[in-house]
């Protein structure tokens, strides 16, 4: 196995990504869906990295940036996001390091930008820890991020306002990249 990191025009590479992308996301339970559209925007805009199997052009992986619309002292922030790896190319199955390598690209081409990460899921934590992201209560983030931020739908917290989800700072962590956590002054 040999992988390949796509960025930008690179991205034609793998054969309809933006729908390979979309398809492979859509059924995880970890992930907020994200339509074909909304990819293909994130890859025009360079906040999209891919990963292939340069042995056989297969998809790996991906994740994404995706712009909250809201500043922190001037700061845009940015939300890490649909990151995938598909199952034959996860550590315990391969040995390889794809999802610490996606988030390592991905957070390179944030730009100063204020980073967040939210997840329900164990595994992703990890990754986080490794990469140098620090875990913080939703509580610290300022609070025009939180609206933005928290957006998962009924199906998913059984609530219909997001802002009183109970899975929050339980199932549910934050963690923002540690240029960030200066920025906001959470030192």
């Amino acid at each position: 196995m040999s992988i390949v990191y796509l960025h930008n025009g690179s991205l034609d590479r793998l054969s309809n990504w933006s729908k390979t992308i979309a398809a492979a996301t859509e059924h995880e339970p970890h992930l907020l869906c994200q339509n074909v559209a909304d990819i293909k925007k994130a890859g025009l805009e360079g906040r999209l990295v891919a990963a292939i199997d340069d042995s056989n052009n297969a998809y790996v992986g991906s994740i994404a940036l995706w712009p909250l619309d809201v500043a922190t002292n001037g700061v845009q922030w940015l939300e890490l996001g649909t990151i995938f790896v598909t199952e034959i190319y996860r550590f315990h199955s391969s040995r390889l390091g794809v999802a610490d390598e996606l988030h390592r690209r991905i957070i390179s081409l944030a730009n100063g930008h204020n980073i967040l990460a939210t997840t329900t899921n164990d595994k992703e934590r990890k990754v986080w820890s490794r990469i140098g992201l620090n875990t913080v209560p939703f509580s610290e983030l300022p609070s025009n991020v939180l609206p933005v931020t928290c957006v998962c739908p009924q199906h998913k917290t059984g609530v219909a306002n997001p802002l009183t989800c109970p899975y929050r700072d339980q199932t549910c962590t934050a963690a923002i990249a540690p240029e960030t956590r200066v920025r906001i002054n959470l030192v």
